[in-house]
């Protein structure tokens, strides 16, 4: 049971990061629109008991990802992880276009 719980929430914290990232109107993920419009009502939301649906629960899951500290957490360590190695992959490839391009100039 609470091992579901715990992956029940960590897909929360994943939708949401989508929802945060996605730029694209026509995105194909199933849940992209109501992720979308949940992740900006939390934006601006600051009601105590408000009622949107899961938006007091998405509030509490992205304080403790917030907060949390320690990277082996059941619910956001891997997220955490996930998201160090997809931040590095994109410098990384940056670093390549980079070298790549500068390698272009110095050869032309």
């Amino acid at each position: 049971m609470f091992q579901k719980m715990i992956k029940f929430l960590r897909d929360r914290l994943l939708l949401l990061r989508h929802a945060s990232k996605c730029q694209n109107p026509n995105c194909l993920f199933i849940e992209c629109e109501f992720a979308k419009n949940l992740w900006n009502h939390i934006l601006e939301c600051r009601v105590t008991a408000c009622k949107y649906p899961l938006c007091i629960t998405s509030r509490e899951i992205l304080s403790h990802y917030r907060d949390c500290g320690f990277m082996k957490c059941e619910l956001c360590g891997q997220v955490k992880e996930m998201i160090d190695i997809e931040n590095n992959s994109e410098v990384y490839a940056a670093n390549v276009l980079m070298s790549i391009r500068d390698n272009d100039i110095v050869q032309l």
